[in-house]
């Protein structure tokens, strides 16, 4: 079966994959040159874990603001603490009683060790998901970190994290229990020695 149309056939699909193939070559060198411009900085990737959380809300139920504080791990950034303050840009609103509310949220993020500290602002694209339930309430965070404010190891440096933060009360039991887990991941870009 190798007939005429078959031949067009397989000379326009050779022609296309040649074509994707230079497209992705190119797109793949822009990024890597881009990645190495903005005054020589070389991006590295970025995670932590986080631990030892606590959640300070401006009310248990619909809370503006909420201060998120602990401990980080991270092994491009060391160990430390760090604070963020987070207050939504809209108010929580739910179709029913216990459908989750999702808002968006602004404000500031704090890194800091020995080595040095970031600091910076909550991105746009940032959200707050609030759920109601019959005995308590909880909050899952997804948060875009712009920290492009630097002291001494990370002078010049700044960093673009998602920092993922879920935490709620529980009122079920004698007494209400708190609850907390996160994690981030992203990139710190340094001047190159």
């Amino acid at each position: 079966m190798n007939s005429p149309a078959f031949g067009v056939w397989l000379s326009d699909m050779k022609t296309t994959l040649a074509l994707a193939a230079a497209m992705t070559a190119a797109i793949v060198t822009s990024a890597a040159a881009g990645a190495q411009t903005d005054g020589g900085q070389t991006p590295r990737p970025l995670e932590g874990a986080l631990s030892g959380l606590q959640t300070v809300y401006s009310a248990p139920y619909g809370a503006e603001t909420l201060t998120l504080s602990g401990n980080y791990r991270s092994p491009v950034l060391g160990a430390g603490t760090f604070v963020v303050n987070v207050v939504t840009q809209a108010p929580y609103v739910s179709e029913c009683t216990f459908c989750p509310a999702s808002v968006p949220v602004g404000g500031r993020a704090t890194f800091s060790s020995e080595r040095g500290g970031l600091t910076g602002a909550i991105g746009s694209g940032s959200s707050v998901v609030y759920s109601q339930q019959p005995h308590g309430v909880s909050y899952d965070l997804a948060l875009r970190l712009e920290l492009n404010e630097g002291t001494r190891a990370f002078a010049k440096s700044n960093a673009e994290m998602n920092l993922s933060y879920s935490a709620g009360i529980n009122f079920y039991g004698p007494t209400p229990e708190e609850w907390a887990f996160g994690s981030f991941n992203g990139f710190l870009a340094r001047p190159e020695p």
